[in-house]
């Protein structure tokens, strides 16, 4: 079995004892549950956070899961090695999908007190924030937007979306050379394999003292 995305510890640990062969592949660790491919969510979280600050940015958000979620820790920590203080109303919790992109957003939009930078957990989140922006572009409120995950749809975004490209192809490429070389015998202790993303630098990213685009379109 290969499980893709996060899987509830109670649910991993049954599977682990139904099948004898398992690879996860995720942004988060299983903590040497199984074997797993593994684009640690903290690192990219921490990309992309960076990218954020060298722009010029201080007061910087982040929407998506808040809950044992390592790109929400990445996020954290990159802020407090920085000494920047993170605002709690500039934390959005969603369960990252395009329509709760667009809501908060929409929350933002509404708040007297908003960050100039956004690390969106995931490229789908962010297009459903960027078309809020889109629908109500009469607002002079024009933030930095990265994510993370490199989807096909972030390259036809306008502004082009900036994101933390994640090499899923070879993922699924070593998760079934694991998946395989287990059920051979070939190896019988865990094994962890990791790999970077990458930063892929485009549009929707500009310096804070600069005031921003003209227009949001999708």
């Amino acid at each position: 079995m290969i499980i893709i995305g996060k899987c509830n510890k109670e649910a991993l640990k049954k599977l682990n004892r139904k099948y004898k062969s398992v690879v996860s592949v995720n942004r988060n660790s299983t903590n040497y549950e199984v074997d797993e491919v593994l684009c640690d969510g903290k690192k990219v979280a921490s990309m992309a956070v960076e990218h954020l600050i060298e722009l010029g940015h201080r007061s910087i958000g982040y929407v998506g899961d808040c809950y044992n979620e390592a790109r929400y820790r990445g996020f954290l920590e990159t802020l407090h090695r920085h000494e920047i203080e993170p605002e709690s109303c500039y934390i959005i919790q969603t369960s990252q999908t395009e329509a709760e992109g667009f809501e908060a957003m929409k929350k933002f939009l509404q708040s007297r007190d908003c960050p100039t930078g956004i690390y969106c957990a995931n490229d789908i989140t962010a297009i459903g924030m960027l078309k809020c922006l889109s629908k109500y572009k009469n607002h002079y409120y024009m933030p930095s937007i990265i994510s993370s995950d490199d989807i096909e749809e972030a390259q036809y975004t306008h502004p082009m979306l900036t994101t933390v490209g994640l090499p899923k192809e070879e993922m699924g490429k070593f998760a079934l050379n694991l998946l395989l070389d287990r059920m051979r015998g070939g190896h019988k202790s865990v094994v962890r394999m990791e790999l970077e993303g990458k930063l892929m630098i485009r549009n929707s990213c500009t310096p804070v003292e600069e005031s921003g685009w003209s227009d949001y379109c999708i």
